[in-house]
Formats: C-alpha cells, sequence, structure tokens
C-alpha cells in the first residue's frame, strides 16, 4: 500500500510541475502581449494627437496647443511638463533618443573645433565648421591630403546611376527617362505618357506656344498679362501655379525673367519630377495645405485646371482665402479655364470668389 501511494504521489508532483511551467509561460507570453498593445495605445494616441494638431492647425495657426499635450501633467491646477528622469547612459527608453559626445581622443579630426587664436573671438555656442578640401577625382580617391582635417564626403542618392544633363532651355525636345524612379507610376516614360494623353504637358516642345498664343477669349497670353500690369504701373516678379502640370507656365515666364513656383500633386503622374527636369521649381503642396510662404509677398498666382468643381466647397474655400493672403496689394489672382456646371458657377463658385473683393480686369 505505501508503494502505491508512492507511486501516486510521485504522478501528483510531476503533473503539478508540468501545470506550473504552462503558467509561468502562459504569464510569459501574457506579459508580452500586454506590453504589445500598450505600445500600441501608445502609438496610436501619438498618432491620433498629431492628427487633432494638423487638423487645428488648418483652422487657425496661433492656437497654443501645448496645454493639450498628452505627455503633460497636473501639479497643484497647473499644467506642466513631467520631471525628466534620470537614465543612465546605457539605456535607451521609449520615445527617448540619448545622444552621447565621443571621447576628446576618438573624435575624429573633421569635427574638432580649430584651436582659438588671440585675436578670434571665443564661440559662445557649438556652431558647423564646412571645409572644402581638393580631393582625387580618380577612382579609388586616392590619399587623404595631410593635415587634421578629413576630405568632405559626398552621398550620391542610393537611386542616382548617372548624370542628369542640365536642360538649356525650359522646353527641351524630350525629358530623360532614367532620372525618373518609375515603379509607381502606370507608364514607364514620359512618352507613355503623351502617347496617352497629349495635353498632360510631357513633351515640352508641344506647350511652348500655349501661354503665348491667343486663340479664345479664354486665353491670357503672357504678353497680355505683362500689359495688364504695366497699365496700372504693377510689376509682376514672383507668382504661384497652383496645380500647373508639367510646369509650361513657369517655363514660359522664365524665359521673361520672371520667377513662378509650381505646386505638384501625385496622382499617379509625375508632374513634381517633370517639373525639376525642366529647370524649374515643384512644390509637392496637396490643396488643403497652406503655401509655404509669407503674406502679402506674390504679385501673381495663377489656378490652372486643377482648381475646379471636383473640389469641395470648403476646401475651395480654404484655398481661395490662403491664395489671397499671400497676395500682395494689387497683386493679380488668374482663375486659368474653371469649368462647372452653369447654375453652380453661378450660385455657388462666383459668390465665393466674390468674397476676395477683387477688381475683375479680364
Amino acid at each position: 500500500m505505501a508503494e502505491g501511494l508512492k507511486e501516486k504521489a510521485e504522478q501528483n508532483y510531476v503533473r503539478l510541475f508540468g501545470e506550473n511551467l504552462d503558467l509561468k509561460k502562459e504569464l510569459a507570453r501574457c506579459r508580452e502581449a500586454f506590453q504589445e498593445l500598450e505600445d500600441s495605445m501608445a502609438e496610436g494616441s501619438e498618432e491620433a494627437w498629431r492628427i487633432f494638431k494638423e487638423h487645428v492647425r488648418v483652422i487657425t495657426v496661433d492656437l497654443d496647443l501645448s496645454p493639450l499635450d498628452p505627455d503633460k501633467i497636473m501639479v497643484d491646477g497647473a499644467i506642466v511638463s513631467p520631471p525628466q528622469p534620470e537614465i543612465d547612459s546605457d539605456l535607451k527608453t521609449r520615445g527617448q533618443r540619448i545622444v552621447e559626445s565621443p571621447p576628446q581622443g576618438d573624435v575624429p579630426s573633421s569635427s574638432r573645433v580649430p584651436p582659438q587664436g588671440p585675436d578670434q573671438p571665443t564661440p559662445s555656442s557649438p556652431s558647423a565648421v564646412l571645409t572644402s578640401l581638393p580631393v582625387d577625382p580618380s577612382p579609388g580617391g586616392g590619399d587623404l591630403p595631410s593635415g587634421d582635417a578629413d576630405p568632405p564626403l559626398l552621398l550620391p542618392n542610393r537611386a542616382a546611376q548617372t548624370l542628369i544633363p542640365s536642360p538649356s532651355s525650359p522646353f527641351p525636345s524630350s525629358l530623360p527617362d532614367f532620372s525618373v524612379i518609375w515603379d509607381h507610376y502606370p507608364c514607364k516614360s514620359f512618352n507613355c505618357f503623351h502617347r496617352q494623353n497629349p495635353n498632360l504637358g510631357f513633351n515640352p516642345s508641344f506647350d511652348s506656344s500655349k501661354f503665348t498664343t491667343y486663340k479664345t477669349d479664354l486665353d491670357l497670353p503672357i504678353s497680355q498679362l505683362f500689359q495688364i500690369a504695366k497699365s496700372t504701373k504693377s510689376v509682376i516678379r514672383l507668382g504661384f501655379d497652383v496645380g500647373g502640370g508639367t510646369g509650361s507656365f513657369a517655363a514660359t515666364t522664365k524665359l521673361r525673367n520672371m520667377t513662378v513656383v509650381t505646386t505638384t500633386m501625385r496622382m499617379g503622374v509625375p508632374y513634381s519630377e517633370a517639373v525639376a527636369l525642366r529647370g524649374l521649381v515643384p512644390l509637392h503642396v496637396p490643396l488643403q495645405q497652406r503655401l509655404p510662404v509669407f503674406d502679402g509677398v506674390v504679385d501673381l498666382v495663377r489656378c490652372g485646371c486643377a482648381v475646379n468643381r471636383w473640389i469641395p466647397v470648403t476646401m475651395m474655400e480654404f484655398l481661395l482665402f490662403d491664395v489671397d493672403r499671400v497676395l500682395r496689394g494689387g497683386g493679380y489672382l488668374w482663375i486659368d479655364r474653371f469649368f462647372s456646371k452653369g447654375v453652380d458657377l453661378e450660385k455657388l463658385y462666383a459668390p465665393l470668389i466674390g468674397k476676395l473683393g477683387y477688381k475683375k480686369v479680364k
């Protein structure tokens, strides 16, 4: 009987020991799952806070959102930043980045501050020092020049394969295909887009006369635009082309010593790349984003075919008021070929544009 009890006790012990191991494994899995959930909730909270701030910034730029920061704490009825914990240099906590200066003996020579002479002022704060040294252009780079400073290091873009030729004219006969990463586009060349729709502007030579000829009352040649400005003793030097496609308007004005920045959107077509390849300035600015310039510094804003009835009314109103913000007194707003239903144009868009109080000159 004693042998039977002993055997049964051993079996119970083995069973309990196994169950204990299983519970420990399950507890470890639960802890990992809880940590993942906690990290996910923290990341979701940060993303929601970021989106909230972006939406508020669209409505009002000057509103102070710092009291609403989720990292703030309440102390004696006041919203303050939490105390910074003392963190060991070997640790890195979530949301904190620790950067330590290397020991003085291991500092690369190019980052050392040169010794100050008796007549040289001592800087009150660290500053960047840019140096230019001759570098052997031969393959392999040759020997390093003597001295304490390292030669400047130029790192090519990972996608760069060959040099892009500088365009001699903003209306080249063709655009180089090798300078575009085509992975995200349905076509794999500019000619493909041109064959599908010649009006997209991917053959710049076809658009060389687009803004210089007069065919219908909807056309406004550049010469007439400058004549209108001259009649009012105004000067047009700087402009924005909102939704300017491949930059043909900016290219035409460039030939007349006027600077126009073209805003573009992705929309499955390489507009920004085409503008840049023509030696012009593209800005990837969605219509719901403010133009990145100060108030009252632009002489002309042209709203091309991208600005029409497909834009929601609220976004359209925001765009027009932001255009009015950047235009200087006496500047020009050119709404080019706006299309919509006749009833919508009279009852909706005309009053919307009329709110700005502009005088119609054409």
